[in-house]
């Protein structure tokens, strides 16, 4: 099932007081039994397709079995809200995912940030920024692409990004930074460890950071 032309809000979720709010795809009709593929949310090219901002709440949001596509934001978190992606796919998008203001997100290992980017943002995959805000990701971002800085992953004035075991930072395109970028005391750890590693590989920039661009008094903990 395909939505078109989605902007949804979710504004002052309590958890402590409403439950935890999930969103779920993969569902033919009211009736289905049970889950299969994704539900697509098409933006057709407007700001943003989901966006959860609860200031002074605690959200507990999870998205499902979705995929939002063809907006400038596929989904923007704020404000000290909790998100987590559990098989949701983005792509298309001017940025797939941005968290600000100490917001926190996970993405599982089903979820895939890929084919996003533009001329004129940073972070074509994650943007993230702000003390407090951190992205924790085990999935796949592949196949970004920014003119500017972090093709894959940017972050900057104090969000940390944590790669758990099994992400993948691949094949993402950026003017610095292609697979991550990292400025103003952005931190990055994990890694993973055995078997089950963090890649970041086949990244590439025009100008530097293939791989991974720092600037600033960050820490890299791999």
């Amino acid at each position: 099932v395909t939505y078109d032309n989605i902007n949804i809000e979710v504004s002052d979720w309590d958890a402590n007081n409403e439950g935890a709010l999930t969103i779920s795809g993969g569902w033919d009709s009211c009736s289905d039994a049970s889950a299969s593929g994704r539900t697509v949310l098409d933006g057709l090219g407007g700001w943003s397709i989901l966006e959860v901002n609860s200031p002074a709440e605690t959200s507990l949001v999870t998205l499902r079995n979705l995929e939002l596509t063809g907006a400038l934001w596929g989904l923007r978190v704020y404000d000290d809200s909790e998100v987590q992606l559990e098989s949701t796919h983005f792509r298309l998008n001017e940025s797939a995912l941005v968290a600000r203001g100490g917001a926190q997100v996970t993405l599982d290992a089903a979820t895939l940030l890929s084919d996003n980017g533009s001329s004129m943002t940073d972070g074509a995959g994650v943007n993230c920024a702000g003390a407090g805000t951190k992205v924790t990701l085990a999935g796949v971002v592949s196949g970004n692409d920014e003119a500017d800085d972090g093709g894959g992953v940017y972050a900057r004035d104090g969000c940390v990004v944590r790669l758990e075991a099994g992400a993948r930072i691949e094949n993402n395109r950026a003017g610095r930074g292609g697979g991550i970028a990292l400025s103003g005391a952005a931190s990055l750890e994990g890694g993973g460890a055995g078997e089950v590693e963090t890649v970041i590989s086949g990244n590439t920039a025009a100008d530097v950071g293939g791989g991974i661009w720092m600037s600033g008094a960050g820490p890299l903990s791999l």
